[in-house]
């Protein structure tokens, strides 16, 4: 305990609770007021000043047992501060796992940037620990504080502010042909633009370019008109054409009729727009797919046609006549189907479903107490309230767990939105309050059991139930799942698909539960 209640005694000079105050105010006022490359380096500064202060309080909890000395663990703390920082600003993989770390760990957008000129920052590792020395050696007594306990803790948090996260879009917006080779120009979101070539007909795109020919240059600093068509040199009677919707034209008779070779694949616009309101704020992204600029590179007997597809990268016609999405650096599409199972994209659908399922086991259940009570094997002490008692009490408690929970947990928006998306998401919740639910339905069929002449009834109306209300749910789900992957191509088809399933196996429990309480 040494080590903390020193880390304890530092945290509460002023120099250190200067710099916890300059972070929290820099990170949630000044960068989105007035953001600059003062407030970019600022936060780098102050959180350098005490971070490793926490470090060593948090490293002296497991390292001072095994013998380490407060002195050696704070040179541990403010080395690997040191070393994590210069790795994290300088190389892309550990720039890229400490983001993904965070994420993973607190369910909130981070965006740690990479720019080896934070390194400047280091500078105050100095200063800190030779106030953090003075303070050590210090011969006065100290008992740690509320305000200690309360300084560290604010400290805590202050290291979890983010800058704002503002992720950049990239456009390919227009397309030149130079001798076979492609060059797309790249517009962001902060205004910069860079020009990157291919030499492989669109598939592959670098980063750093030769020097680009000037007419490149001044063709793709030109905006393209819309619509646009361009015809091949060696057959003028061929020709392609944008025209500002989400598709592309042909014409084999020079431009005077046009049919459409090219479009976003029915239905699948929607698959999209779900796949963008999953992402983080930080992954958030618009698709502007345009087409906004078009070029065709020419060979002897065959010809490419590479269109810009604004944020969803180029779209190329191949040699071989067919079409094909490819990203231009970090201007990628988004697929229009999925390659296997994303619950995620559908987890209301799931929870639906799960949901419907559970209801059907009660419903059923509830149909099947009715139609024992007309059988005429039915015992004469039969009571259906005593019977249906347990299965109601558990309805309620579920009831009350769901409300309560929702309630209390709303309050803490961050610990709530963590515990839904990693823990409980909305069909695990389902699921958890569902078994819940049918324990009591269970309870209420082993009380039915007990006042049958023959258990056997009792136990066929319920394996009959449970196995209609699951095959209810896999039915339901299913239908949402294949339009994920495409094999339905339309929402609300799969939509239609799903209630016609709900309704048809809620009339196959209805009449199999009626058949076994008349047998």
């Amino acid at each position: 305990m040494n080590t903390l209640n020193n880390s304890l005694r530092a945290i509460t000079r002023f120099p250190f609770l200067l710099s916890i105050g300059l972070l929290l105010v820099n990170d949630h006022v000044l960068k989105n007021c007035a953001p600059s490359f003062l407030t970019g380096k600022l936060s780098d500064f102050a959180g350098l000043f005490f971070f490793p202060i926490l470090l060593t309080a948090l490293l002296g909890l497991l390292l001072e047992p095994l013998g380490f000395s407060c002195g050696c663990i704070s040179r541990i703390s403010f080395g690997m501060t040191l070393v994590c920082f210069s790795l994290i600003k300088t190389i892309p993989m550990a720039n890229y796992w400490t983001n993904q770390l965070l994420v993973a760990l607190f369910r909130s957008p981070t965006e740690i940037m990479i720019d080896p000129t934070d390194l400047t920052a280091l500078a105050v590792l100095w200063p800190a620990s030779r106030l953090w020395r003075s303070t050590v050696y210090s011969l006065d007594p100290y008992t740690p504080s509320r305000k200690a306990y309360l300084s560290i803790a604010v400290a805590t948090l202050a290291t979890l502010a983010t800058s704002p996260c503002r992720p950049t879009i990239s456009r390919i917006e227009r397309l030149a042909v130079v001798e076979d080779v492609i060059y797309a120009r790249i517009s962001y979101s902060d205004d910069e633009q860079m020009i990157s070539p291919s030499k492989d007909g669109g598939k592959t795109w670098e980063w750093i370019s030769e020097d680009i020919p000037p007419n490149v240059i001044s063709e793709l600093g030109q905006k393209a008109q819309l619509p646009l068509t361009r015809c091949l040199k060696a057959d003028l009677q061929m020709c392609y054409r944008v025209a500002g919707k989400e598709e592309v034209e042909a014409s084999i008779d020079g431009g005077k009729t046009w049919q459409v070779v090219w479009h976003i694949p029915y239905g699948r616009r929607y698959y999209i727009e779900r796949i963008l309101s999953q992402a983080d704020e930080c992954d958030k992204q618009v698709v502007e797919m345009g087409p906004f600029d078009l070029a065709i590179l020419e060979k002897v007997d065959k010809h490419t046609v590479i269109v810009a597809m604004g944020t969803e990268g180029v779209l190329i016609r191949t040699e071989a006549g067919e079409w094909e999405q490819h990203a231009v650096l970090d201007a990628g599409p988004i697929p229009f189907y999925a390659k296997g199972l994303e619950i995620d994209i559908i987890r209301v659908e799931t929870g639906i479903a799960l949901l419907y399922g559970f209801l059907l086991l009660g419903g059923l259940s509830i149909w099947g107490w009715a139609s024992i009570k007309n059988s005429p094997q039915a015992h004469p002490a039969y009571d259906r309230n005593w019977a249906v008692r347990p299965a109601l009490r558990m309805t309620i408690l579920v009831l009350i767990l769901t409300v309560l929970g929702g309630l209390g947990l709303s309050k803490l928006s961050g610990i709530y939105s963590f515990i839904e998306l990693t823990l409980f998401p909305i069909p695990m919740a389902i699921a958890i309050l569902g078994i819940l639910f049918s324990a009591g339905i269970y309870a209420a069929w082993m009380r039915f059991k007990s006042l049958m002449p023959h258990p056997d009834l009792a136990m066929r109306s319920w394996w009959a139930s449970v196995l209609v209300a699951i095959a209810s749910f896999i039915a339901v789900w299913l239908s949402f799942e294949l339009w994920v992957i495409g094999t339905i191509s339309v929402y609300r088809t799969a939509l239609s698909i799903s209630l016609a399933f709900a309704l048809f196996f809620s009339s196959l429990g209805v009449y199999l539960v009626w058949r076994i309480g008349k047998s």
